[in-house]
């Protein structure tokens, strides 16, 4: 799948020559996590993650995962291309394959992942690692405070 939504869950409507306009209908999405949809690190990269967990429902409120997908299509700028499936999404760049955002949902837990090229002793290339995912994290914190009443841990600023 390219950009644009990918999978079974995208409908595009279109004139001739005019800006293409894509839909995400999840519910429409495959359940399987796309191809490239990897959370296995490859040689000379590292990720920072981050977990958020849901605490007071035993199921996650209907639009969490689709405005969490609206909001995470775009967070980064420099990761073009989009792969969805239903509780979950990437985003990547065909040139640079080590460099990724990820998000996925497993009850009760949100799971949030930036992969990039460094290696331990690279503090700028981590600390880049830990601003994109302040950024992913920045924009789930807006969609859940949707949510009245819905506990969540590890949105909190320097939480890991």
């Amino acid at each position: 799948s390219g950009g644009g939504g990918g999978g079974g869950g995208s409908a595009a409507g279109a004139t001739e020559g005019a800006m293409e306009t894509t839909f995400i209908i999840p519910t429409k999405l495959p359940i399987e996590r796309p191809a490239e949809f990897d959370t296995a690190l490859k040689q000379g990269q590292l990720s920072c993650t981050c977990r958020v967990k849901f605490t007071t429902r035993k199921d996650f409120p209907p639009g969490l995962v689709e405005m969490t997908m609206a909001a995470l299509q775009d967070v980064d700028e420099e990761l073009p291309l989009q792969t969805f499936y239903r509780f979950g999404g990437v985003l990547f760049d065909q040139v640079d394959e080590r460099r990724k955002a990820l998000f996925y949902f497993e009850y009760p837990e949100l799971v949030l992942q930036v992969h990039g090229q460094c290696d331990e002793v690279d503090v700028e290339g981590r600390q880049e690692l830990v601003e994109r995912l302040g950024r992913m994290k920045e924009r789930v914190r807006a969609v859940a405070q949707v949510f009245t009443g819905l506990a969540r841990r590890g949105l909190e600023p320097k939480a890991q």
